[in-house]
């Protein structure tokens, strides 16, 4: 009959086997593939302006503005 333990270490050594040569170790965990978005999917990506980069441009702390 086989211990718990021996049939764990059969297992990883069998997912060694199968992975060679590559670097990653096998992985055990369960899939996290199936997660929500941290995210709303529907978020979209600011509208910037013209006018908005050049007020940033010339904000403070910018480093054209910056005294030497």
């Amino acid at each position: 009959m086989t211990k718990p333990h021996d049939a764990k270490e059969k297992k990883v050594d069998e997912a060694i086997k199968e992975t060679f040569p590559a670097s990653d170790p096998p992985a055990f965990g369960r899939s996290t593939g199936n997660e929500p978005a941290n995210k709303p999917t529907s978020r979209q990506a600011a509208v910037i302006s013209k006018e908005d980069i050049e007020a940033a441009r010339q904000g403070e702390g910018h480093k054209k503005n910056q005294k030497s």
